[in-house]
């Protein structure tokens, strides 16, 4: 039996070709309007940024796929760009968000509301503090955020907790000045303002921190005068959350190790390398590599 193999035509038809062409030309004028709005709009020195920035971008691209150690190099500096944008927006975010929260409340809520949110938001603090408090909980939290989200999960979470801690003992303070509770002086302008009492107890904060002395150095005065039950404010704030977190922060710089990997799950290998190396315990774990200083 005889196979005939007919020719078959695979050249475009020619509403194809008239549909490329026309695709082609609203292409180019698109490019054409964007240069024309450029150079009409913008002046020579932005032109000639966005030249020099086109020109590195392809000249890039070419040696990229011409020599393997650029495309690695490059390859390397986006995951680093993208690592550090991520964990950027993860320490100032939820902060945002609290802060856009605390100015709703203190302006737009009843004095009921406001009671009612403190509370919710005093327990939830309460809550995110317990879990830095002691050293086997600091060691459990940190070995779940290292494990589930990356090694520099434990700071962003530290950071954040202090930031949140900060807004909402500024916003009790807030009200309680404003229905002359307590009273603060030695601040700039006609009013006491939530952004003064940030300072405040960000001020204490950087005081509290053992040598570094941070507000000699900055040469940086206590932003508020206070009398009265200010000072018991402060000490609640200094117990609960000061000594917490800096005694995390220190946690985590003890326990840091270079070369930590900052990614998802791991094998069970890498798990029992976490468990070992946040751990306070120093029993051996079979697989895992030694701690530092054990």
């Amino acid at each position: 039996m005889t196979t005939r193999n007919a020719s078959v035509d695979r050249s475009p038809s020619p509403l194809k070709r008239i549909a490329a062409f026309i695709g082609v030309c609203l292409v180019f004028w698109m490019i054409v309007s964007v240069l024309v709005e450029v150079f009409t709009r913008e002046s020579w020195r932005s032109i000639l940024g966005y030249a020099i920035l086109m020109t590195a971008i392809v000249t890039l691209s070419l040696a990229s796929a011409r020599y393997k150690f650029v495309g690695r190099a490059i390859e390397r500096f986006l995951s680093t760009y993208f690592r550090i944008t991520f964990w950027m927006i993860a320490i100032t975010a939820p902060l945002a968000a609290v802060n856009w929260l605390s100015r709703i409340i203190l302006v737009r809520l009843p004095l009921s509301a406001q009671i009612a949110v403190f509370l919710i938001w005093a327990a939830l603090l309460t809550m995110a503090l317990v879990l830095i408090s002691t050293e086997k909980h600091r060691a459990s939290l940190f070995q779940w955020l290292g494990l589930k989200v990356g090694s520099f999960a434990p700071v962003a979470y530290s950071v954040n907790l202090l930031m949140i801690a900060v807004v909402f003992f500024s916003s009790v303070t807030f009200v309680l000045a404003n229905h002359g509770v307590i009273s603060l002086s030695g601040f700039r302008g006609p009013k006491l303002l939530p952004d003064n009492l940030t300072d405040f107890y960000l001020w204490h904060f950087f005081q509290a921190i053992p040598l570094l002395k941070v507000n000699d150095t900055l040469h940086w005065p206590e932003p508020l005068s206070y009398s009265g039950f200010v000072g018991l404010m402060l000490l609640i704030f200094k117990l609960t959350v000061i000594l917490p977190v800096i005694a995390a922060f220190s946690y985590y710089w003890k326990h840091f190790r270079e070369g930590a990997e900052d990614t998802a799950p791991q094998p069970e290998a890498n798990q029992a390398a976490w468990t070992l190396y946040w751990s306070p315990s120093t029993t051996p774990i079979v697989g895992a590599p030694e701690r530092p200083g054990v």
